[in-house]
């Protein structure tokens, strides 16, 4: 919340997460709260924020450290939502800016990313593994030395984007908490209006985009490792 220098009253409605034993109370849950028949874990974005999960789900079988950085992944997306206007804005060409938050503060917490935004599921279930920086830094060095990355990427829903696309909406957001970590809450509440980046940019970063996009490819190749250290198991 500091990065977006929020009061109480910018908190529009209280956010609900649920962790459930047993899986009849979840589907119990999901039904009259959230208005869905699925098993799985869920969430509601914009008005009213919520998520419910069944912690014994063959995809957490309760193991703390998966449902502790599923909290935090989805805590992020409820954020988002809910600050300044309830509105989600994953579904408004927002994508970026919902995925890449979201995925920021799990990596924060974590050091690598573990849970996936929305359809992303149905294409793979990671970028090299959720540890992203040396594998996005060389992709953009080579691969994507010649193609603007940000024009696409800022088009898209949040539901809609691949896995390499979340590893660069992360990144984006990355070089924006380093580099203009005031300038968030401003851009978010310009997303929330539905103003393009186009002029969000040039008003609060003093770039367009193609210069926001040259000023974060220098920060990558400056700031990401060549190669991933070694990680405690």
């Amino acid at each position: 919340a500091e990065h977006f220098q929020v009061k109480p009253k910018d908190y529009r409605s209280p956010m609900r997460l649920w962790f459930w034993n047993e899986a009849a109370t979840h589907r119990r849950v999901m039904l009259h709260f959230l208005g869905s028949g699925s098993a799985g874990d869920f969430k509601w974005l914009g008005k009213h924020p919520r998520f419910s999960a069944h912690c014994g789900d063959k995809t957490f079988k309760f193991d703390a450290s998966s449902l502790h950085s599923l909290g935090v992944h989805n805590v992020g997306h409820m954020l988002i939502s809910n600050l300044f206007v309830e509105m989600w804005i994953g579904d408004m060409q927002g994508g970026w800016f919902d995925s890449g938050s979201a995925h920021w503060y799990e990596e924060f917490v974590f050091k690598r990313i573990q849970n996936h935004c929305i359809d992303e599921i149905v294409h793979a279930l990671d970028y090299h593994n959720g540890i992203w920086r040396s594998a996005l830094r060389d992709k953009m060095s080579k691969e994507d030395k010649d193609v603007a990355v940000l024009p696409s990427l800022l088009r898209k829903l949040t539901g809609t984007m691949m896995p390499v696309e979340h590893a660069q909406a992360w990144s984006f957001y990355d070089w924006l908490v380093y580099n203009h970590t005031d300038k968030l809450a401003p851009i978010l509440k310009g997303l929330k209006r539905n103003i393009p980046e186009r002029e969000l940019f040039p008003k609060h970063l003093d770039m367009n985009l193609r210069q926001a996009e040259v000023a974060w490819r220098l920060w990558v190749q400056e700031t990401y490792p060549k190669k991933e250290p070694r990680r405690k198991k």
